[in-house]
Parts: structure tokens; C-alpha cells; sequence
């Protein structure tokens, strides 16, 4: 049975308590198979505890539920836990958070916890340790683990790898995008002298090869980073904006509604999914989600939608007072909204392709993607989201960014002017001013009085002339038999009448 255990320390020399509880767990015949890097996490509700150090440990093990626990509970004795101190300090803490796909209910004890799902100390590592893990009754951890982290904000970080792993465990994977994290900062660190790669190796929990290969992507992302055999590394200096965004840098008191509640992350799988969860959840309407980096973004249609290190993907969650039919305002709505931040930012004439595109000459440069979840006549809630290449493009895509298009502007300004141009507009759609973002819409558009082809998802197609669209958003189409109406399809421009038409053909895509 593979079971996975948590384990925690708030009191004395933290890492020799996890330290020592591993050793006395594979003493009791509980071999970890792997170990997750070592997160310090602030104690909930209680602010005069010093912090947790947890991690979590997988282990395969013939023993019964019963068993792991009284071995557990037989470690944390020995170690000097009481368990009758109710949220104490503690020497040292061994949960058993899953047992198989089982669920276990004990007089003392539930597997999986009631709450294992609120709390990101386990969630986390456990995402790290095996990303497609199933939490009984809950789904899948990825997600679980997405929201949990950004809604622990500051009161969550990683502290580095296991102190002294035992022999026989294999480390578990580590996001690449947090190594790189850390590699870098231990590249900045005081003295600035070369740092060799068997000691960067030795202090990530990596091999070598993998220093190199991280070494490589942040070059690619604009790092100088010098290296030499046998002398090391050094970083020499680094592209413009390449900091992490903060949330300091893009909250502001003026907003109404969006970006008021506001979670800013390095890396997710997807803004929209997590944003998802958070409006399941409850969490209010204008709730923003940015990230630097998505590792499985999506796009319309259940399609990929690749999102590389230096760009803005932002998700908010609406509550808008509209029936579904109408929700479709909010893309063109989202159209506008990019194309005035682009152009506040200095960027000659974004222009937008229906649906759901805005074009640069050198081709598409940012992509929306709008998701809802209703009940009946009733929408609870929208994701709307937006993904924008600041400082590179997916390659072969037919994609650009705003640095290739010579705007070198920073992510921190895009995503700030971004979410104000969001909240004036859906300000000005709740204050009954629809007409007047429509025809922003519509004067920013180059798909109206152009020859195309829609290609539906069932696999049709018609041709004609774009004639205009609808106060929902669906696109007019004069066949030359008859005018269509259509509400989704991928748009090629049979007649290009510009050099953003011209760089337009494909999909459009989301977040």
C-alpha cells in the first residue's frame, strides 16, 4: 500500500526533529520511497508559535492503516510529543494523510483529514511529490494545491531539501521554476563570486546536468550567467524585469472591484482553473489571479495554450448581473480592456480578432479565454481570462510580444494597467454602458467587413464577409445566400487588408 505521511516541527532544532523522526521511521520498518523539499509554513490562528518546518514522505508499506499509525504515534512519543497538548509547539508532528485511494474512520482518527484539503503545509508538498495524485472525495491535488498556496501568500515559503536524506529515498521532483528560484538567489548571494556546479548541485537536491539545463533557461530568459570548467558559475547581471512580480506592486485603492482581492504567483498550472476553484469557493467578485509562468494553460476548446516564463496570464472571478446569453460582453469586454492597456502603454493600435485575439503586425499577442459556471438562468460566477507575451512568444505559433514588438515595457506595468482598465470597464458595463464598449469594440476590430472562413468545432465551415456582431458578441456572417450567426469558431482571414490581418490565422485562444 503506498501511504503518504506529513510530518511537522515548530520546537527546538526543527530540521534534526524531521531529521531524526525519518531515521526512527525507517528504524520501524516505514522506508520513505521519496521526500518533498521542506516547507516553513506559519502556525494557523496561532501567531505565538514560531514557524513549522514540514515535508512529506511517501512510503510503500505492507502494514495496515492501524499499524503506520501506532508506529507513528510510537516515533512521536519517543521523541518527547504529547498528543493531549492541543495546539501546542511541537517536537514533532506524523500525520498520516492518505492510506491507498482508502478512507479510514477511527474513534481518534479520519483518513484522509476532514480539513487535509484546506491546508496547503500538506497539499504542497504533496503536489510536488506526485502532481497527479487523487485526494479521496476531493479530486485531483494540483488544484487543491494551486489555491491553497496562493491563499497562504507570505505565511508559506520553501525553506530548501530534506536535511540528510536517507539512503534508498529518492528526492521528489521539484518545480523547475522554484529551483531556478533558488538558484538564483544562491547566484546573488553576497561576494558574487563563481558558485560551482557540484556545489549547486549538492545545495538544490539536483544533479548537475539539471544545474546546467536550469542554467540555460535562465539565459534564455535574459540572466548573463557566466561558467567556466573548474571555475563555477557567476551572475554577471540579468535582462530588464526578470524580478518576480509582487502583489505590492500591483494593488491599487482606486479600483472598484477587480484586483481588490488580489493573488500573485510565480508559477500555476493554470490562472484559470485556480481561479475556478477559488469562485466555487466563494471568494468575491473582482478576485485577480496572476502569474508569471502556466505549465498547462488553456485555451478554447480543451486546447493548450503555452504560457513561457516572462509573461502576464491574469484570471478574475466576476459575479455579473447578466443572464448567460449576455455573458459573452464580458470577452469583448476583456478585448477592450487589453487593447486601451496596451495602448496606455505606448503600443500604436492592438487590434482585435474576433473572438477573442488581439494582434500586434508581427502577430498575435495576447489571447482571452472566458469561462462560466451557471445554474440554469442563473451565471454564480465567470472566469475571465487573459494571457499576455510581455517579454517572449511561443515559437511557430504564429505568436509575438510586446518586446519583439519593441515595447519594452515591464510585466509589473502590464498587469497593474491591465487590471485598472478591467475594473473601468466592467464599471462601465454595470453603470449601463455597454453601446460605448461595444463600439470600442468595433472600432478596434479588423475581422468586421473582412472575407473569412469559420471553421466550427464540429467540423464545418462556412465563408462570407464579416458584417458586424451582436450586442452578445456573435459575429454576423453574409454568405452571400443568407446573414449567419455565429457564436465560436477559429476565423481565417481570406483577405488580408493589413499586416495584423495578415499575421491572423488560426485559432484564438485563452488562459
Amino acid at each position: 500500500m503506498r501511504v503518504f505521511l506529513g510530518l511537522g516541527s515548530n520546537l527546538g532544532n526543527r530540521a534534526r526533529q524531521l531529521s531524526e523522526a525519518v531515521g526512527r521511521l525507517r528504524d520501524a520498518g516505514l522506508m520513505p520511497s521519496a521526500i518533498s523539499r521542506v516547507y516553513e509554513t506559519e502556525p494557523q490562528g496561532r501567531r505565538d508559535q514560531g514557524w513549522f518546518l514540514n515535508c512529506v514522505l511517501v512510503v510503500d508499506t505492507d502494514l495496515s492503516a492501524p499499524a503506520v499509525i501506532e508506529t507513528t504515534m510510537a516515533v512521536e512519543q519517543a521523541m518527547g510529543r504529547r498528543r493531549l497538548v492541543h495546539w501546542g509547539p511541537r517536537v514533532i508532528d506524523i500525520d498520516l494523510l492518505l492510506y491507498g485511494q482508502e478512507r479510514i474512520t477511527l474513534p481518534d482518527l479520519v483518513v484522509p483529514h476532514p480539513r487535509l484539503h484546506e491546508r496547503a503545509f500538506a497539499l504542497v508538498p504533496l503536489c510536488e511529490i506526485m502532481p497527479d495524485l487523487v485526494i479521496p472525495g476531493r479530486g485531483p491535488v494540483a488544484p487543491l494545491a494551486d489555491l491553497r498556496r496562493a491563499q497562504a501568500g507570505q505565511g508559506m515559503r520553501v525553506w530548501g531539501p530534506f536535511p540528510g536524506a536517507p539512503p534508498g529515498g529518492s528526492p521528489a521532483t521539484h518545480r523547475s521554476t522554484d529551483v531556478r528560484a533558488e538558484l538564483l538567489a544562491r547566484l546573488r548571494a553576497p561576494g558574487g563570486g563563481p558558485v560551482s556546479g557540484g556545489g549547486l548541485a549538492a545545495e538544490l537536491g539536483i544533479t548537475r546536468s539539471a544545474v546546467w539545463k536550469h542554467v540555460k533557461r535562465l539565459r534564455a530568459e535574459g540572466y548573463d550567467i557566466h561558467g567556466a570548467s573548474g571555475a563555477g558559475y557567476r551572475l554577471v547581471g540579468h535582462g530588464e524585469d526578470l524580478e518576480p512580480l509582487s502583489s505590492s506592486e500591483l494593488v491599487s485603492a482606486d479600483r472598484r472591484v477587480v484586483g481588490r482581492v488580489l493573488h500573485v504567483l510565480r508559477s500555476v498550472n493554470s490562472t484559470n482553473r485556480l481561479a475556478r476553484q477559488m469562485g466555487l469557493e466563494g471568494t468575491p467578485a473582482g478576485t485577480a489571479v496572476i502569474a508569471e509562468e502556466q505549465t498547462a494553460g488553456r485555451g478554447r476548446n480543451g486546447r493548450e495554450f503555452q504560457s513561457p516564463a516572462g509573461g502576464v496570464y491574469a484570471s478574475v472571478v466576476l459575479r455579473p448581473a447578466l443572464p448567460p446569453a449576455q455573458c459573452g460582453r464580458l470577452t469583448l469586454l476583456a478585448a477592450v480592456a487589453v487593447c486601451e492597456a496596451l495602448e496606455s502603454l505606448g503600443c500604436p493600435k492592438p487590434a482585435i480578432k474576433w473572438p477573442n485575439d488581439i494582434l500586434l503586425p508581427g502577430g498575435k499577442v495576447c489571447g482571452i479565454l472566458l469561462e462560466m459556471v451557471a445554474r440554469e438562468d442563473c451565471v454564480d460566477f465567470v472566469v475571465l481570462g487573459m494571457g499576455i507575451n510581455v517579454r517572449s512568444a511561443p515559437a511557430g505559433l504564429g505568436a509575438t510580444s510586446l518586446w519583439t514588438e519593441g515595447l519594452r515595457v515591464s510585466r509589473a506595468d502590464v498587469a497593474r494597467v491591465l487590471l485598472d482598465r478591467i475594473d473601468a470597464d466592467y464599471g462601465a458595463l454595470n453603470a449601463g454602458r455597454w453601446p460605448e464598449l461595444l463600439a470600442a469594440w468595433r472600432r478596434r476590430s479588423t475581422t468586421l467587413d473582412q472575407s473569412i472562413r469559420i471553421h466550427s468545432a464540429d467540423g464545418t465551415s462556412i465563408t462570407g464577409r464579416a458584417v458586424d456582431v451582436t450586442s452578445e458578441g456573435a459575429l454576423l456572417v453574409d454568405t452571400g445566400e443568407s446573414v449567419r450567426t455565429i457564436y465560436a469558431g477559429d476565423v481565417t482571414y481570406l483577405r488580408p487588408e493589413s499586416s495584423a490581418c495578415a499575421a491572423a490565422t488560426g485559432s484564438a485562444e485563452g488562459t
